[in-house]
């Protein structure tokens, strides 16, 4: 496997935050998340955590136990600019650097190929090091062979630490605290509750019931960690994209009078897709406001294009309903560009349905409505009606998947199936009142018992008995809420 590592700042904005005012350093410093009393406290310095104070602390509660605190909100320019910072000095030692997308202050980086320049990868993680502190950035940096093995480990030491082979790293990584792992704080108490402390106690759970119990992103997580990681660091490009952008000269809050001077940055930026030989696939709009105010609007196209009447399009039903507080003094326009393609996409073949016009509805109702506006139900593995199944965003229609086969029996032995029933799941459940009639002969009571691992009131424990009752014009579908004695319709059969 390639040797690779990872470099870990520790509080980068904390860093930066001290790098802009040296005269807090020796006492207690807290990073806030904006510049407000009841804002959370997300960073603190060893000063601060020895008074007592916690992240997630309110600042006008940790103001009050320490009159002392200093605290100031890091812009994310700022954090921005020492990740760049950052990268370019790693990149003088490593030409493959990687920035970490859910740790601002992790950088993954290659060692293939330096030992004939440093020596060793002990002597190259001691120049990184030494380089990283007289920049202001204390770090720790760890060499190994999987992305996630090396972040954990650098998140619970300091200092610098190597791996000779794949084996060593993975039986430290199975010792380290689950803690570690990028998971949300609620994840970590539903993993606490479980008794699951280290890395290998997480791996070991079944990967059904992580996926059912914790979610999507603990799922990802654990087959990130079990995989060989054989893809290799994706190197940074250090040129960053020049966005087009206008200031006016008066302040505008008119969207009819804003698409003008929106339409000849998006040509602008099509000539110099044209030039570069590429086409636009998504448009991100900034408009700033007199008040100091931002918005940002992504615009995808159906398809990548160098139309800049179809981006126009998007562009003004995004903005069709724009309400504006103050007027508009800067306009920025920032391009993704793609390479294109010698023949049209055609992922299917159809006679009577142009799933391209279909491809170019989807984009006009997401530049109206918004990104997620355009889903598809998806089923999941869950006992509650409910969550039987969740809405996922959809960027281009499909066509239906042929029916399977139907099953095949021997002649004169067909069953008798009769008219098929249909059970439709209410969008929300309704109450009933009255007495609770007895279920039909030969039908039972079925009880449903989940969620007893939940913290908050969205999870906590649910204890339901279903059954079906009989109406005068249909079949009803209720359930009574063992934990609160009500009765509710689910849904109905047709």
């Amino acid at each position: 496997m390639p040797l690779r590592g990872c470099v870990k700042v520790r509080g980068l904005p904390l860093q930066v935050l001290l790098e802009d005012n040296p005269s807090w350093k020796g006492g207690p410093v807290a990073v806030t998340r904006e510049e407000k009393p009841q804002s959370p406290i997300v960073a603190l310095n060893r000063e601060a955590r020895d008074k007592g104070l916690t992240e997630g602390m309110r600042y006008a509660n940790a103001l009050s136990l320490v009159p002392g605190l200093r605290a100031r909100r890091v812009p994310a320019e700022r954090i921005g600019k020492a990740r760049e910072r950052i990268a370019k000095l790693l990149s003088s030692y490593t030409p493959d650097v990687e920035p970490c997308p859910f740790d601002q202050g992790a950088f993954w980086v290659s060692l293939e190929g330096l030992r004939s320049l440093f020596g060793t990868e002990d002597r190259w993680l001691a120049q990184v090091s030494s380089a990283l502190e007289m920049q202001g950035f204390p770090s720790a940096i760890v060499s190994g062979f999987t992305r996630f093995g090396t972040y954990v480990l650098a998140c619970a030491g300091t200092g610098t630490r190597g791996f000779a082979t794949r084996d060593l790293e993975w039986a430290s990584l199975q010792r380290s605290s689950v803690d570690l792992l990028p998971l949300p704080h609620r994840i970590r108490g539903i993993l606490r509750k479980l008794e699951i402390r280290n890395v290998g106690q997480f791996v070991r759970l079944p990967a059904g019931e992580i996926l059912r119990r914790l979610g999507t992103e603990a799922g990802e997580l654990r087959a990130a960690i079990l995989s060989d990681d054989p893809l290799p660091i994706q190197p940074l490009e250090m040129k960053e994209p020049v966005a087009a952008s206008r200031r006016l000269d008066a302040p505008r809050s008119d969207t009819a009078l804003l698409l003008p001077h929106i339409q000849e940055l998006v040509s602008a930026e099509v000539e110099r897709a044209e030039a570069q030989r590429s086409v636009v696939s998504a448009l991100v709009l900034s408009l700033h406001t007199e008040d100091g105010e931002a918005s940002t609007d992504l615009i995808r196209p159906a398809a990548p294009t160098r139309s800049t009447s179809v981006l126009m399009r998007l562009i003004g039903l995004r903005l069709s309903e724009r309400r504006f507080a103050s007027g508009v003094e800067r306009i920025e326009v920032r391009c993704a560009h793609a390479r294109p393609s010698r023949a049209q996409e055609e992922l299917f073949t159809s006679r009577g349905r142009d799933l391209a016009a279909g491809a170019r509805a989807f984009a006009l109702v997401r530049a109206r409505f918004g990104e997620s506006s355009v889903s598809c139900a998806r089923l999941r593995n869950s006992h509650l009606p409910e969550d039987s199944f969740q809405w996922v965003p959809m960027d281009r229609p499909v066509l239906p998947a042929p029916p399977a086969a139907p099953a095949r029996f021997p002649r004169g032995s067909e069953p008798d199936t009769g008219s098929p029933a249909v059970r439709r799941i209410l969008f929300s459940a309704s109450p009933l009142h009255g007495p609770r009639r007895t279920p039909r002969d030969g039908f039972h009571d079925l009880l449903v018992s989940v969620r007893w691992w939940g913290e908050t009131a969205e999870e906590s424990a649910v204890q339901r008995a279903y059954w079906f009752q009989e109406t005068s014009d249909t079949v009803a579908w209720v359930y009574q809420d063992r934990l609160t004695a009500a009765t509710w319709l689910q849904g109905v059969v047709d």
